[in-house]
């Protein structure tokens, strides 16, 4: 017997949102927007503080360097759309069970024994990715291969620098901890910091890269691979202050040179996109259906639509220019997502949406109910998830 509460959801298609009314439906929808209700100034210029070693040195045009790096990125955008083919393939085909599949629990302790736990799974399941029938792309647990024109090997990367076993005992996924991170995730009434966020977002990363992997082909051709932009990507693009196009574009690219080949469209490969913004001190998450062109919104601290206007603008802008269409995405609002009770725990509940979106993703079974597949955990389950996770014992 199911005893699942079920949340009623107000939908509206004004700009402004009351939720005093409940239907049925899930969502708060609004309408499209092409601009910001308060238009977003474009800035032309780029300003960089001077380090050190430019005092008394001529002012570099940043501007034109800006320019420069983008018409390099955007040379590997061809004039018209190319379709990618994807071949899956297993090390041993069909041998490989999903039930037997004992992937590391949360209580990890570190990325050295998170990658020391991954060493006994299969890792040798590989992708390909194709052009007019050439392969350009083999993917497997970080591990990316590019192919010239000719097929032949022409580079190598990994899809997480930050995975080597090696790492410094203050380097988490990706991000460094100090003093003041470890006090955070130990005390109460504390804001997190980006370290925290960020550096769960890389680690759903790679279980999402692991999980995904360690599947047959044809649970593979089922699932809906995740790629998270942590927050660094929207903080920089600083949409608060004045939109610079060429800035957040150039920003883009290089958060995705991992995909140039296939002219930077890496959702052939990941279809559950997700972004970690930080705006005004306000942790919150974005999931973007581009197949549907829909932001869904993911805020403890819902309000009104208008806030989301300059995230809008921004998708827009810059998917306008990899995609071969002009994106007018939709702004939904998840209301069904708990909301804070306090003025410090947002940064918790942002990852609490990334947890449920990484999550959802694991069950495959498509006549599941939503509902029944993945729920929302609390604050407090999440704390001791990222206690258990970041924090190490000191004495070990």
């Amino acid at each position: 017997m199911n005893n699942k509460k079920h949340i009623k959801i107000q939908e509206i298609t004004s700009t402004r949102v009351k939720t005093s009314q409940p239907s049925q439906n899930r969502y708060i929808e609004t309408q499209n927007y092409n601009i910001p209700s308060q238009p977003m100034k474009e800035n032309k210029t780029i300003k960089f503080l001077d380090s050190s070693g430019q005092q008394g040195q001529p002012e570099l045009n940043f501007k034109t360097m800006m320019q420069e790096k983008l018409s390099k990125y955007r040379e590997n955008i061809k004039k018209f759309e190319i379709t990618y083919d994807i071949k899956r393939y297993d090390y041993k085909q069909n041998q490989i069970e999903q039930d037997n599949h004992q992937f590391p629990q949360l209580v990890t302790l570190s990325l050295n024994n998170f990658l020391q736990q991954c060493d006994g799974l299969i890792q040798q399941n590989y992708d390909e990715i194709l052009e007019s029938n050439k392969l350009i792309m083999k993917l497997s647990f970080d591990k990316i291969e590019i192919y010239d024109k000719n097929g032949n090997l022409k580079e190598t990367k990994k899809s997480f620098p930050f995975s080597s076993k090696n790492q410094p005992k203050d380097l988490k996924y990706n991000a460094i901890f100090g003093q003041k991170d470890y006090l955070l995730l130990k005390s109460t009434g504390l804001w997190v910091t980006s370290n925290i966020v960020d550096s769960y977002a890389n680690y759903l990363r790679l279980v999402d890269e692991d999980e995904y992997f360690s599947l047959t082909v044809e649970n593979r051709k089922k699932y809906k691979r995740t790629y998270i932009f942590c927050s660094d990507y929207i903080t920089n693009c600083s949409i608060n202050t004045e939109f610079n196009k060429e800035k957040c574009l150039t920003l883009f690219y290089e958060q995705l040179s991992n995909f140039e080949s296939i002219q930077y469209q890496f959702w052939q490969i990941y279809q559950n996109i997700i972004f970690v913004v930080n705006l005004n001190f306000h942790w919150f998450c974005v999931k973007l259906d581009l197949e549907n062109f829909v932001m869904e919104i993911y805020d403890s601290l819902y309000s009104n639509t208008t806030k989301y206007e300059r995230l809008q603008f921004l998708f827009q802008t810059i998917f306008s220019e990899v995609m071969f269409k002009k994106p007018k995405f939709k702004i939904k609002i998840v209301m069904e997502f708990p909301k804070q009770s306090d003025s410090y725990s947002c940064g918790y509940f942002s990852c609490i949406a990334l947890n449920y979106l990484n999550r959802k993703q694991f069950n495959l079974d498509q006549y599941v109910e939503e509902e029944q597949r993945q729920t929302f955990i609390s604050k407090a389950e999440m704390k001791q998830k990222l206690r258990d996770l970041l924090i190490e014992d000191l004495n070990s």
